[in-house]
């Protein structure tokens, strides 16, 4: 696995902006498009605030978003992104302890896809982007606090900083994570998420966070000690925290909050240190939960307090729809106007977030509901709907509706009318599946009249399906014989390519005219002027065919006082002939119903 490696320094940065002219921020960014070589020299100490492992596939923008938030800070750090499989991993961890990199206190940012691994309780992190390599979480954590061992190497002053677990499901190493091995014993980690899941919001605003807060107190050791930085990332953490290792004494946990008051700052202090009263999700060495009840208190780690309480509050927000717990949601909405305004970090807005998940929670009640034999047509329709709004949005899912109308004639009839008024000709013909075939004229009948006046796709579809031989023009012809709408012959019009031959132009102008729907010729001229455009020039090949046609919609233009439609026809240099039709080309109405019952 290759481990690439890149270094920043302020004092990069500001040799880049002598260098190029450019403004300090402008430097930063072009540092951060096009990483610095890794340098490193074997007498050199240069410990690092931070050192970020960036694995395969996750968002190039919050690691952007993490680094700006660094450079803002002042801070010394390095990027490690695992990039190529076939270079030795080891080569990077001997030249970050070598160099002396890993300083006393550094902060170690690890973010990493997850992958399923086949052992129970045991969680993987993806090193390849496909997933073709993956690594055990603690096996990382173990590989990541163990020195090289190579003859002559004399390790620097002992690394102690904390390692920050960044990924989904990072709770579970309090699964693997035990006293007395040798990752607990070397140093602490800090896991972000819970066993479950985990919110990316979440993380890269704790992220931002905990390289503010490293900034804040650069130079004073004490306030970089394990209890501190867990209380101050408490402070913004809307997700459960885990610290295990180094000097706690056992296990320390921190449940998500769930509610506005357990967002509140004051709250958990009071739960940390209430002791036989403490929450049952706050567990840990009472020693422990008093010292880091006791850091919340300092003036540092609280920091811009009431900012900071907002991002915790939008956090909390995201962790619940991530967990999509809606009344969770709702309470917390209810208690802090500002969460439908704020932006996560994808761009999405709390209001956005919010009707997603009520949208995925409804899917999934009105599901249950039907899939118990329960519910009615007002159930399902909802579940439609909610259905509809997905798709529209790009969350495909799958759902078996087939079988959940299986057997309830007024649940497929409901359904299969719900599609045809949404002219979803694929849902219409995957949910006639489910009809009794000797339920199904009735339905199919009553559908295809609904489609003739509102759903051209849909209506087409049945009509292709009962003359699988007849031109688009003949299609459309048969359509309009049978009562279709003037939305749906206009859609017709301006979408099929019916314009083919003088034959197909001819039954469907007779059609028009038959019905006296030339005034949808009118809307041609001015919504699709190409298309009118066409029809003009072919009938202009032929005049004396087209004659009664033309002299019909001059005829229409005249009477309703269309003056562009005139011009447009005298461009044409027709002769006004005498309106007679020719020999209809059109099924009677009748036939259509008695053919498309086979379907």
């Amino acid at each position: 696995m290759d481990w690439s490696v890149s270094s920043r320094f302020s004092s990069f940065n500001d040799s880049l902006s002598r260098a190029t002219g450019q403004s300090g921020d402008t430097a930063r960014a072009a540092a951060t498009a096009q990483p610095a070589p890794c340098i490193w020299l074997e007498n050199a100490s240069s410990a690092m605030d931070v050192v970020i492992f960036w694995g395969p596939g996750q968002r190039r923008e919050d690691l952007l978003a993490i680094t700006g938030a660094a450079s803002d800070a002042g801070l010394d750090y390095r990027i490690v992104e695992i990039i190529d499989s076939e270079f030795s991993s080891n080569s990077i961890k001997k030249a970050l302890y070598r160099s002396g990199e890993l300083g006393p206190y550094t902060q170690v940012i690890a973010s990493f896809a997850v992958a399923e691994g086949t052992a129970a309780h045991t969680h993987y992190l993806a090193l390849t982007e496909d997933g073709g390599q993956i690594m055990p979480a603690a096996d990382f954590l173990t590989w990541l606090r163990t020195p090289p061992e190579e003859p002559g190497f004399v390790p620097h002053a002992p690394w102690r900083g904390m390692v920050h677990a960044f990924w989904d499901r990072s709770g579970r190493l309090r699964d693997d994570y035990q006293i007395g091995r040798l990752a607990w014993n070397s140093g602490p980690t800090m896991s972000h998420a819970c066993r479950k899941g985990g919110s990316g919001h979440n993380a890269l605003t704790a992220m931002q966070d905990l390289c503010a807060y490293i900034g804040t107190i650069k130079g004073q050791a004490p306030y970089l000690e394990p209890e501190y930085i867990a209380a101050r990332m408490l402070g913004v953490a809307g997700d459960t925290v885990a610290c295990l290792g180094g000097r706690f004494k056992r296990t320390l946990v921190v449940g998500a909050p769930r509610t506005s008051q357990q967002a509140r700052h004051d709250y958990l202090i009071e739960g940390l240190q209430s002791g036989n009263r403490r929450p049952p999700r706050i567990v840990g060495a009472g020693k422990d939960l008093q010292a880091l009840a006791g850091a919340m208190r300092h003036p540092l780690v609280r920091g811009a307090e009431s900012k900071r309480q907002r991002s915790k509050v939008e956090n909390v927000f995201m962790v619940r729809a991530e967990r999509e717990k809606l009344p969770a949601m709702e309470e917390l909405r209810g208690a802090h106007p500002s969460l439908p305004a704020m932006t996560d970090h994808r761009g999405r807005s709390g209001e956005q977030v919010y009707h997603r998940v009520s949208n995925s929670v409804t899917i999934r009640r009105e599901m249950a509901v039907l899939n118990a034999g329960q519910g009615d047509a007002g159930n399902l329709l909802c579940l439609l709907e909610n259905i509809g709004v997905a798709r529209r949005h790009g969350r495909a899912g799958r759902v078996n509706l087939a079988s959940l109308i299986h057997g309830r004639a007024e649940l497929q009839t409901a359904a299969l009318h719900w599609a045809t008024e949404q002219d979803d000709e694929e849902l219409f013909f995957y949910l006639l599946q489910a009809v009794n075939p000797h339920d199904r004229p009735r339905v199919i009948d009553q559908c295809y009249v609904l489609a003739l006046q509102t759903s051209r796709s849909l209506a087409m579809g049945l009509l292709a399906k009962v003359y699988p031989q007849a031109t688009a023009a003949q299609l459309i012809a048969t359509g309009i014989g049978n009562g279709a709408s003037q939305k749906v012959v206009c859609a017709w019009l301006s979408e099929i390519d019916w314009i083919t031959s003088h034959d197909s132009a001819e039954v469907v102008l007779e059609a028009l005219a038959r019905h006296k729907l030339f005034s949808i010729l009118a809307l041609q001229a001015r919504s699709f002027p190409g298309r009118f455009q066409q029809l003009i020039a072919f009938m202009h090949e032929n005049q004396n065919r087209y004659a009664s046609y033309d002299g019909a919609l001059f005829q229409y233009a005249m009477e309703t006082g269309d003056t562009l439609l005139i011009r447009k026809l005298d461009r044409g240099n027709f002769q006004v002939g005498r309106f007679d039709a020719p020999q209809s080309v059109i099924p009677a109405n009748n036939q259509i119903h008695a053919v498309i019952t086979d379907i």
